[in-house]
C-alpha cells in the first residue's frame, strides 16, 4: 500500500523552518506588518506562538548587541572595568512575547571605564534600530547599584526587574543584578508587601 500524501504541517513544524539566525529588527518590522518571511511565525497563536516569538527577538537582539558592540568599539572581555550585559523584562522577560507587545530593555553596566559618552553611544546603537523597526520600547541603561537602588524605591521597577532575564553581554551580571534585586526584595517583603496591596487597591 502507497505511503498517504503528507498532509499540512503543523503550525509548530512551518515555523521550525524559518532559520533562527535570519530575524533581525528589520525582518520582525516587516513581520509585525505581516510581511515578509517572517509574519506566520510572528503571528502564530497560542503558547507555540509566545514561544517562537520570544525566540525570534531574542535572536535579533543577540544580533544588534553584537553589531552596537563592534560599532561603538566597546570590548567588556577587555578589562575588569567594562563589564556589560543586556536584559529584558515584561513579556520578552517572561518568554511571553504577544504580537503586539512592547519591549522593556536594561543595559546593566558596571566598572570604571563606563563614561557617560560611551554609555551614550551603546543606548543610540542599541534602541534606534529598534525604534525604527516600530516597537515601542521602554529602555534603560543602568548600573548595578542603581538596579538595586531603583528596586528599592520604585514598585514597578521592583516587579519588572524581579522578571529579569540575561539577553546578551555578560550574563553573569544579568543574573547578579536579578539576585540581589530578588534579595533585596525578601529582605523588605512586609514593607513591599503593603505597597504592593495599596497599589492594587487604588487600581480598583
Amino acid at each position: 500500500m502507497p505511503n498517504p500524501a503528507p498532509g499540512p504541517k503543523a503550525p509548530a513544524e512551518q515555523f521550525a523552518e524559518v532559520p533562527e539566525g535570519s530575524s533581525t529588527f528589520r525582518d520582525l518590522g516587516l513581520a509585525r506588518r505581516r510581511e515578509g518571511p517572517l509574519a506566520a511565525a510572528w503571528w502564530a497563536k497560542g503558547q507555540a506562538g509566545r514561544a517562537h516569538r520570544t525566540q525570534l527577538l531574542r535572536t535579533a537582539l543577540t544580533r544588534l548587541w553584537d553589531e552596537a558592540l563592534e560599532t561603538t568599539g566597546v570590548d567588556p572581555g577587555s578589562t575588569a572595568g567594562c563589564a556589560v550585559a543586556l536584559g529584558a523584562v515584561g513579556s520578552l522577560g517572561r518568554g511571553q512575547v504577544g504580537p503586539a507587545s512592547d519591549l522593556d530593555l536594561v543595559v546593566i553596566y558596571e566598572g570604571r571605564e563606563w563614561t557617560d559618552t560611551r554609555r551614550q553611544a551603546l543606548a543610540k546603537a542599541l534602541w534606534y534600530p529598534i525604534w525604527d523597526a516600530g516597537f515601542d520600547l521602554d529602555q534603560s541603561v543602568r548600573s548595578l547599584a542603581e538596579c538595586r537602588r531603583i528596586a528599592s524605591a520604585d514598585l514597578p521597577a521592583a516587579s519588572g526587574l524581579l522578571s529579569l532575564r540575561a539577553v546578551a553581554g555578560q550574563r553573569e551580571l544579568a543574573e547578579r543584578a536579578a539576585s540581589a534585586v530578588l534579595a533585596d526584595w525578601r529582605g523588605a517583603a512586609r514593607r513591599r508587601l503593603e505597597e504592593l496591596s495599596a497599589d492594587i487597591a487604588a487600581r480598583e
